[in-house]
């Protein structure tokens, strides 16, 4: 039994020593990122704006009644400091759309190598 059990670990060590050596390569591996498609342009519709001061209130209020066949017409107003936040907002809006184009331009470029 014992003879059994020194052959199997000698024939185990023997089997060892006859393998070849692990070699280890690394190699750069080329990313497949599918790239999206561009969003479709914004396509942006025009605004009307208007300019209402005391000489010329009831005829704008007149012009909106017929324009909304109603007696009682609506309309939305906006102060001038409130039309300067607006375009700020704005500015800020494409400052931001702007860099993020330019991130996503950079990734692009990046995983396209």
């Amino acid at each position: 039994m014992k003879a059994a059990i020194v052959l199997a670990v000698s024939l185990a060590l023997a089997g060892c020593a006859s393998t070849k050596p692990i070699e280890v390569k690394t190699e750069p591996v080329k990313l497949n990122i599918a790239k999206p498609a561009q969003p479709r342009p914004v396509e942006l519709d025009n605004v009307k704006w208007m300019v209402v001061n005391k000489e010329n209130l009831n005829s704008f209020i007149e012009k909106q009644a017929k324009a909304q066949n109603s007696d009682n017409p609506v309309f939305i107003a906006i102060t001038v400091n409130d039309y300067k936040k607006l375009s700020l907002n704005l500015s800020e809006l494409k400052r931001y759309i702007a860099q993020q184009k330019s991130i996503i331009v950079y990734y692009e470029k990046a995983v396209s190598n």
